[in-house]
């Protein structure tokens, strides 16, 4: 379905003038696997469109989930959810948190599970300390949802946006990542995934160990991966590619540090939009496919990170005004501030 048409649907649903008639079919067709790349962007659309503003009924909420919020364990998550409940509650119709979960949940064995929600702003990294011991570390302007308790027969996560997992060993208790209209299966392992609403490949990177990635409707055309390998699911063609790669390079970012072999410039900067919370804009001229290598440190400044870019670059200067940041061809040397 077209990206507009799936907005124009969600954003009448959002401001309740949908007839009611048709909200169950809407209803079903969100959880429904069709069409998913195209439903979380226009919920992230929506998200950002979407004014906070709460009346006395949604105070009330925020205040009784706050309640609810003292009795987790996890400090990362609290604070997390603290920050954004206020306008969670304002919307009150599918953002882009509720809008997944409800899709996901739908689809998995959960009855009436509790779950948790841990959303990392652009500019933050959080790690997650999993009920079976597991880690996850969570790259900025990510998601992920997990159960208070996994179930008795599997482990089942949700992720939108980038997480690298180190997965505790359980033989007989298989561990799942659902993203998008992937499935990523594993028994005990390293991996990165990256999968962002707004890209159109899902990206995974074994670091050590076995995974199994499959579609969600196909599990028989499932592909086994090795140490270093990364496979990339193309959501415009529903194609998997697999490469060789230095997968310790694909985790760097949990590091704090980033590293980019030949990739496009259009990734590099989004990349460093996430990083650094920042919106870098390019003039005209510039091309956005051009291929980059370059690597920054763990404690480098968004101006040393310009800097350094701007230098590797080569023919590209900037400007830095607060949170926004120009890129436009240059003749000349770059001058640093």
């Amino acid at each position: 379905m077209e990206k507009n048409k799936v907005y124009n649907i969600l954003r009448r649903l959002a401001d309740h003038t949908v007839p009611s008639k048709y909200r169950p079919i809407i209803r079903n067709w969100i959880i429904s696997s069709k069409d998913i790349p195209e439903k979380e962007t226009a919920m992230r659309q929506i998200w950002l469109e979407t004014k906070a503003e709460a009346d006395e009924n949604t105070r009330q909420s925020f205040h009784a989930t706050l309640q609810k919020i003292h009795h987790t364990d996890h400090p990362a998550v609290r604070i997390s959810l603290r920050t954004r409940l206020l306008r969670y509650a304002a919307i009150l119709i599918i953002p882009i948190i509720t809008g997944t979960a409800a899709w996901w949940l739908t689809k998995n064995e959960y009855a009436e599970p509790e779950m948790i929600e841990c959303y990392v702003p652009n500019g933050k990294q959080e790690s997650i300390q999993l009920p079976d011991g597991s880690v996850i570390q969570v790259n900025s302007g990510s998601l992920l949802i997990y159960p208070r308790e996994f179930s008795k027969k599997k482990r089942s996560v949700y992720l939108s946006g980038e997480a690298n997992f180190t997965v505790a060993k359980n033989p007989d208790k298989p561990f799942i990542v659902s993203t998008g209209p992937l499935k990523v299966e594993v028994l005990g392992t390293k991996f990165n995934i990256e999968s962002y609403p707004d890209n159109d490949r899902i990206t995974t990177t074994l670091e050590h160990g076995s995974v199994k990635i499959y579609k969600n409707e196909a599990p028989e055309k499932s592909i086994i991966m090795k140490p270093d390998e990364q496979v990339i699911y193309n959501s415009q063609d529903e194609t998997f590619s697999i490469d060789w790669v230095e997968a310790s390079d694909c985790s760097a970012w949990t590091q704090g540090e980033l590293k980019f072999t030949n990739q496009p410039l259009h990734e590099i900067l989004t990349t460093m939009e996430r990083k650094y919370n920042v919106q870098i804009k390019l003039s005209p001229e510039i091309s956005t496919s051009d291929l980059f290598t370059m690597k920054f440190k763990q404690h480098e400044t968004i101006e040393d990170a310009m800097y350094i870019f701007a230098q590797l670059a080569g023919n590209i200067n900037y400007k830095i005004e607060g949170k926004e940041i120009l890129l436009f061809k240059a003749g000349k040397e770059v001058a640093r501030k």
